[in-house]
């Protein structure tokens, strides 16, 4: 406990901690136990949302808020997507837009008919006449009025055939001239359209988007963001504007093309993968299952017409980003079975900071489009739980290991037999009885449970600290005491248990016993013989342990 203590307080770069002792001392309920009273005096992470990247589509970006704010941008974003769509659709209704636009058209009208008629003049003085045909304008020569029968145009002579081709050329020459003005005007008046498009959308949002900005105005990443998104929504009106042919943009020409275009609202809204809603201080996260993905996050994909589609919303945290600003909890072999995990995890701790990247495109023979998202920093104290032996190995092999892991937690198997001790056993029995339902304990069955941990221990100055241990010999003892109607557990109910365990477990034993009664194992008690004697071999079975005679002949 004052290795754990110190490696809680002490606040700096690789002082993670590395929990050893026997399986079933307790470490990791103590453990638990102690960063949950630690925790609850700290201060509570923000939340972690990902937004799009409007300048880098694959690379989205990472914002932190304070904790529940995160959910309420994700709420407040996709109410305000249904609301632009209103006021938008709305303002693009109303007489003032239609007025407005009107008096484009009629502007435009007004600088093209001018234009029309000069051409037409230009035409006539040279006995020529506009017309338009499939393959667009052309210029007619005309006689008193009419077009130019193909026999007229025989019998012209070769200078008046000259003269007529050079006033035909003049003619084209203007007409490509005039249609080329007429081409930019008609660019120039799209874009007069755009832009009161996108003035009247920005004047639908500016309520809307004011009302963000005041209540996200201490967070400098949020606003920076709405900014963006305010200048971004003009830009994609369709999008918002639900009815009439002006309002539908490009028809989709395909099924996947449809599927795509449904809704590209989804940039505007939160992907939120940290949520620190009604946590009340640090975070204590404990992976039981510690996968590279379930560590790290990942980023999901989702089948669309037979064909795998990602966007930021996609992108899933993992236990790091859980425990971010906290406590990580994860048994060491459990990671270390676990392919990529290890590695992962000690980059993570070493570079502090997370990158949520998928296995497939590290390792791909062949590199294929994905999102690569921001790195989140990482202030997270880990704490793996292990055996002594792995602890040695790990030391002794990965130098990483030695540099991020420097506080060792050992649980020892015993504590000294003191009147400290047995207080504390009896608090744990009492604990056990509470938390299992069990029937309570006299202080007889206390004591003799607290001389069944000093035999496990073999000593008269020492107990066993295998916690779980005295917890099933609690339980079984209960057991019976139900089974006598007794109610409290007595001495003689920790006894019997102790006794029926031993009975369980001893069958190999019995056997052999049995085999030794018979003869068919022969054991000498009495006599001599030269170069043997009688030996004791000690049999380990699991959860029992017994000796047997054993022969131990020598041979000159």
């Amino acid at each position: 406990m004052e290795a754990l203590r110190f490696g809680v307080g002490i606040d700096s770069p690789g002082y993670n901690l590395f929990a050893t002792g026997l399986s079933g001392s307790g470490r990791a309920t103590s453990v638990r136990t102690y960063l949950r009273e630690i925790a609850a005096d700290l201060p509570t992470p923000g939340d972690w949302v990902h937004v799009h990247n409007f300048d880098q589509a694959d690379r989205p970006k990472v914002l932190t808020l304070p904790a529940g704010r995160g959910r309420e941008l994700a709420a407040d974003m996709e109410s305000f997507i249904q609301q632009a769509r209103q006021q938008i659709t709305h303002a693009f209704e109303t007489e003032r837009y239609g007025e407005r636009r009107r008096e484009l058209a009629t502007k435009m009208a007004q600088r093209r008919e001018p234009m029309i008629e000069e051409l037409g003049d230009f035409a006539r003085k040279r006995d020529f006449a506009i017309e338009a045909t499939p393959n667009g304008i052309v210029a007619v020569p005309v006689r008193e009025g009419k077009p130019m029968t193909p026999k007229y145009m025989v019998d012209l002579t070769d200078a008046e055939r000259e003269d007529l081709q050079k006033r035909g050329t003049e003619v084209q020459t203007q007409i490509a001239i005039t249609f080329r003005r007429l081409n930019q005007m008609e660019r120039e008046g799209i874009e007069q359209v755009a832009a009161l498009d996108q003035e009247i959308a920005q004047f639908a949002i500016e309520p809307l988007m004011h009302g963000l900005r005041e209540k996200y105005a201490q967070e400098k990443g949020v606003i920076e963001h709405l900014d963006r998104i305010g200048e971004d929504i003009p830009h994609h009106l369709p999008d918002f504007r639900q009815t009439g042919p002006e309002s539908a943009g490009p028809q989709p020409t395909s099924p996947l093309e449809a599927a795509f275009a449904a809704d590209h609202t989804n940039r505007y809204r939160v992907n939120l993968i940290v949520d620190n809603t009604g946590l009340d201080g640090a975070p204590v996260a404990m992976e039981t299952n510690p996968t590279y993905y379930n560590l790290m996050g990942r980023v999901e994909y989702r089948a669309t017409f037979g064909t795998l589609v990602t966007d930021f919303r996609q992108i899933k945290g993992g236990a790091l980003h859980r425990a971010n600003g906290g406590f990580l909890i994860l048994e060491a072999a459990d990671v270390l079975r676990n392919p990529f995990a290890w590695e992962a995890l000690m980059r993570a701790l070493s570079i502090g900071e997370l990158r949520i990247e998928n296995l497939g495109e590290q390792y791909s023979a062949l590199p294929t489009g994905s999102l690569s998202p921001a790195a989140v920093p990482l202030h997270t104290k880990v704490v793996l739980l292990g055996s002594p032996l792995l602890y040695q190995l790990l030391h002794r092999l990965d130098e990483q290991f030695r540099e991020l892991f420097k506080v060792k937690v050992d649980f020892s198997p015993e504590v000294d037999w003191t009147d400290r001790s047995v207080s504390a056993y009896a608090a744990f029995i009492s604990h056990c009885a509470v938390e299992k339902g069990l029937k309570q304990f006299d202080a007889g069955a206390v004591a003799r449970i607290v001389e069944e941990a000093a035999l496990w221990r073999e000593s008269q100055r020492k107990l066993s600290t295998r916690l779980r241990d005295v917890a099933d010999l609690a339980t079984e003892a209960s057991y019976w005491a139900g089974q006598q109607s007794h109610s409290l557990v007595l001495a003689e109910d920790v006894k019997h248990a102790v006794a029926e365990k031993t009975r369980r477990s001893s069958l190999t034993e019995e056997r052999l016993r049995e085999l030794i009664d018979e003869g068919t194992i022969r054991v000498e008690t009495t006599g001599t013989r030269i170069g043997q004697l009688n030996g004791l071999s000690v049999i380990e079975l699991g959860d029992h342990h017994f000796g047997i005679p054993s022969r131990v002949s020598a041979t000159v």
